[in-house]
């Protein structure tokens, strides 16, 4: 089925723990993702994955395995690295992201890449509980569909939050 422009709901539980290391922290952490298409419900996105990292202020990197990525009996490492810059009363800030995922145990297939890439940036203002961030992502290289048609590989994403 090729994958096509639709919505997604779903839910993302972690479980986590913070650890001061003088200016830094360590974080360590598993994950388990169940993301299902709305408008396409037979797409699913399923995973399990444990992860470490170390954050400070204004950067921070992470080092996720995943033993089924996707369902797919492929093992994965993603490694990312975050930054991020606030305004003095820390309602503006600026961000950004730098990921890279690899299968351990797959090959890549005839003329396609075995990594994949992605990274995005963007603006957000918080208003007391509530946060509007716009952000452009993109990911490398482009994935061919079933349908042989190139699938999108960037988006600019508006988002909106609500913390209680």
């Amino acid at each position: 089925m090729p994958i096509e422009h639709y919505g997604q709901i779903g839910v993302v539980d972690y479980l986590g723990y913070v650890a001061r290391l003088g200016a830094q922290s360590l974080d360590v952490g598993v994950t388990d993702a169940n993301v299902i298409g709305y408008r396409a419900p037979r797409h699913r996105v399923e995973y399990q994955e444990v992860y470490v990292g170390l954050l400070s202020r204004h950067l921070s990197a992470h080092l996720h395995y995943s033993p089924n990525y996707f369902h797919t009996g492929v093992q994965t490492l993603y490694a990312d690295l975050d930054g991020v810059m606030r305004s003095d009363d820390d309602a503006w800030r600026v961000f950004g992201h730098l990921g890279a995922l690899t299968p351990l145990d797959a090959p890549a297939r005839p003329g396609s890449h075995k990594e994949r890439y992605d990274v995005s940036v963007g603006v957000a203002r918080r208003f007391s509980h509530t946060e509007v961030s716009l952000a452009w992502s993109a990911t490398t290289p482009r994935v061919i569909q079933a349908n042989g048609e190139p699938q999108d590989h960037a988006a600019v994403v508006l988002s909106l939050a609500y913390f209680f």
